[in-house]
């Protein structure tokens, strides 16, 4: 998802371009020549702050601030997830406000804990981004993963049947790399799947298609 949000319209931010010098605030007065001819010139009105909300990224969902978990695969969290991927912010954050600040925290490797919410915050690592129109938002950079440690997961995810046939399968994943497998002759390409996600949780909210070699056609989850 980080990907996606700096693929669509991402400005990067950074400590020389965001620096700004602290303004006069109050009312003013343009001077006349003499002492009674002076015109009040009023103060500016300042600007509502924006709203600030941090998006989290669990293993298994997200959350919004110190909200409950919201599951990536629940129906009524897309419209969520494809605006935060195309670089906007979700029309149920920009309700009653007139700018929203969208900070994303990844705790990917962590499974959802409600009661650890007050206590526990991430700080924002990384650099600063600012989302396109209507409203802007900083995404925080996503943190340096431990494929080995994923891997171990999603290898313990698959439930091998050693005394079954088994093969290792290969997978080539959008970004060049590999990924290898070893499966049970049944198994499913849906379960090939949970385990690509599993090894590489940024897929987790990416729709992606799992491909035959040539000649290639796409594979539907339930053929193993």
């Amino acid at each position: 998802m980080f990907k996606s949000v700096q693929e669509h319209g991402v400005e990067i931010l950074d400590s020389a371009t965001t620096s700004t010098t602290r303004a006069f605030k109050g009312t003013g007065y343009k001077l006349g020549q003499t002492g009674n001819d002076s015109e009040t010139i009023p103060g500016r009105t300042e600007p509502t702050p924006p709203a600030e909300v941090a998006m989290k990224l669990w293993r298994d969902g997200f959350s919004i601030n110190d909200g409950p978990l919201r599951h990536y695969s629940d129906p009524s969290n897309r419209d969520f997830l494809d605006s935060v991927r195309r670089g906007e912010i979700p029309s149920e954050l920009r309700q009653g406000v007139n700018e929203v600040h969208l900070s994303m925290e990844d705790h990917r490797m962590e499974e959802f804990k409600q009661d650890n919410l007050g206590r526990y915050t991430k700080p924002f690592s990384g650099q600063g981004h600012t989302l396109g129109s209507p409203t802007p938002a900083t995404v925080g950079a996503p943190l340096e993963e431990d494929k080995s440690v994923n891997e171990a997961h999603a290898r313990q995810l698959v439930n091998l049947d050693s005394s079954q046939p088994t093969t290792n399968l290969q997978i080539r994943l959008a970004d060049g790399s590999r990924l290898i497998g070893q499966f049970n002759n049944n198994h499913t390409v849906g379960q090939v799947r949970s385990f690509i996600i599993a090894a590489r949780p940024q897929y987790e909210t990416r729709p992606f298609a799992l491909l035959s070699t040539y000649p290639s056609k796409e594979l539907s989850d339930s053929q193993t």
